[in-house]
């Protein structure tokens, strides 16, 4: 008898148990009828940062901007479920419940859905350090990253003085160990351009992000590390802010929606450029899978949540994937989308990996957009040693700090014209394929292809980049003293210059005692007018 109660004891408690099985869910409203905030007071629910950029760009806040109605998520918590995280933009909370609780909730009267994104209960914080994989050691002697940064002409927009100051990036990926301590970074530490305050770990929750998977310092590093002579990041005098949105060891949806919550945060605090190296097709729930014809750039969790942090006016960088050029199509969320940059991966000698997923998206657009150095990439590791790893995940954040120094020449350009100008930089711009895009992009062309120029073709200007002597050759015969020349740089400020006339008719202007950058040169003849912009290199 004694034995028959037992049991009976263990199958009820099983029974129980299983009932009672704490998931994740995100609980979706109806609207956002009660909110305190309103559309003309967005600086209770934005930065001063945010509205700017907003306003920069004619971008107005709208109702998908106003924070979750307070009531509904009282609501819920009343219910029994536990609050992780809210969202504005698809108007819910991610909760912590057991399945017994879900007809209850599904009830209230401010809730329209209910959707299972994850077995069991948030990750807890524990401080392990993952492999992301092989590294090979790169040894000593010149800087590491040289490869990669001269490939889409970093290397001039460094010496130009673009080292993406006063850009805001943030990094959506699956943790930054390490990252705080070791030497390549303290100068952002040290300069006070990491935003402690807004980081954050939505996986096992908490602002330390300096945990779990090492591929967030690899990625970051390839934008932000600085040693002069041994590692030099694409954007390193950038602001940064990181977020873990990605568990490593295991694939559900509710990583979507981690990164949802992100992007919202990274918005908020005003951020202008988003690198994620992170993409979703497939899970460990196979009923959460995604199809071929779901990459659209419309239909993915993540692809959706790229898209309205697109319409924000911020500018998006996405790793196109690694999984090979099996056909239709191999990119996923949020690659697909039409709003960002999604790229593709290249060996040193721009021939593009076998690793790199391809193109197009499932509506017939070219994708991956552009492409990057995605071979040997230089990285650093959490113990603070170089070594050089592979993946699509390496060219994403390389291109992400082409993009930061584009946006510092050019701050008067929007996000999407912004992205507009990185692929017309590219290498077969004219002829896009599915396998690179439109090419890998320069910051070189950008330089000389920005020109405005009225009254077109009445000179030339070369070479460009120029290192001492710029030379003018004008289109017809000309006095010397009809042309008016101004030299104006960066900052508005006219200089003055040394202008002689070489024995063959060109005029040579001086420009060894101007510091490296970006300048205007100005050449005016009567009602003719010349605009050319000159890239002063050491």
């Amino acid at each position: 008898m004694d034995r028959i109660k037992l049991t009976l004891f263990f199958i009820l408690f099983t029974c129980g148990f299983s009932y009672s099985q704490v998931n994740r869910y995100m609980v979706f409203f109806n609207d956002k009828a009660g909110t305190p905030h309103a559309i003309s007071a967005p600086e209770t629910f934005l930065s001063e940062r945010a509205i700017q950029r907003r306003s920069n760009q004619s971008i107005g806040v709208i109702e998908q901007d106003l924070p979750v109605t307070p009531s509904y998520v009282e609501e819920v918590r009343t219910a029994g479920a536990t609050i992780l995280y809210k969202t504005k933009w698809m108007n819910g909370v991610l909760v912590e419940c057991a399945e017994s609780l879900l007809s209850t909730v599904e009830t209230l009267p401010g809730v329209s859905a209910v959707e299972f994104v994850a077995p069991g209960g948030r990750p807890s914080p524990g401080a392990r350090i993952k492999s992301a994989g092989k590294f090979k050691d790169v040894a000593e002697g010149a800087a590491a990253t040289d490869v990669q940064l001269a490939m889409l002409g970093m290397d001039e927009m460094h010496t130009a003085g673009y080292r993406g100051e006063g850009i805001l990036i943030a990094i959506l990926d699956a943790g930054f160990p390490g990252a705080d301590t070791v030497s390549f970074f303290k100068h952002i530490f040290d300069e006070g351009r990491f935003d402690a305050a807004t980081s954050y770990d939505f996986v096992s929750g908490g602002s330390n992000v300096f945990r779990h998977h090492n591929h967030g310092i690899n990625v970051w590093s390839t934008i932000g590390a600085y040693k002069p002579n041994e590692f030099v990041g694409g954007a390193y005098k950038a602001n940064f802010i990181l977020f873990v949105t990605e568990h490593a060891p295991t694939e559900y949806r509710v990583e979507e929606y981690n990164w949802l919550f992100a992007a919202e945060r990274a918005d908020s605090a005003g951020v202008d450029v988003i690198n994620t190296s992170l993409g979703y097709r497939t899970f460990d729930d196979s009923n959460m899978n995604y199809s071929v014809d779901d990459m659209d750039g419309e239909t993915t969790v993540i692809t959706r949540a790229a898209n309205i942090a697109a319409s924000k006016g911020i500018a998006l960088v996405a790793s196109a994937g690694n999984e090979g050029s099996a056909m239709p199509t191999t990119i996923g969320g949020p690659a697909d989308s039409e709003n960002l940059l999604a790229v593709g991966a290249v060996t040193s000698a721009g021939v593009i990996t076998s690793f790199s997923s391809i193109g197009p998206s499932s509506d017939g657009r070219i994708k991956p957009d552009v492409a990057a150095l995605g071979s040997l990439v230089s990285v650093i590791k959490p113990d603070g040693t170089m070594g050089s790893s592979n993946g699509t995940s390496f060219a994403g954040p390389l291109t992400a700090s082409l993009v930061a120094g584009v946006w510092q020449l050019l701050p008067g350009l929007s996000a999407q014209e912004l992205l507009e100008t990185i692929r017309a930089s590219a290498s077969q711009s004219s002829n896009p394929d599915n396998f690179l895009g439109y090419g890998i992009p320069d910051f070189r062309y950008v330089i000389t292809s920005t020109d405005s120029e009225i009254s077109a073709g009445f000179v030339s200007v070369f070479p460009n980049p120029v290192l001492n002597h710029v030379s003018i050759e004008f289109m017809d015969k000309i006095q010397f003293d009809q042309v008016v020349i101004t030299l104006i740089d960066s900052r508005g400020v006219v200089s003055n210059v040394e202008a002689s006339r070489a024995t063959n008719g060109e005029l040579q202007l001086d420009l060894s005692g101007q510091k490296p950058g970006l300048y205007l040169l100005r050449l005016q003849r009567g009602h003719q007018l010349s605009v050319r912009k000159i890239l002063k290199i050491e």
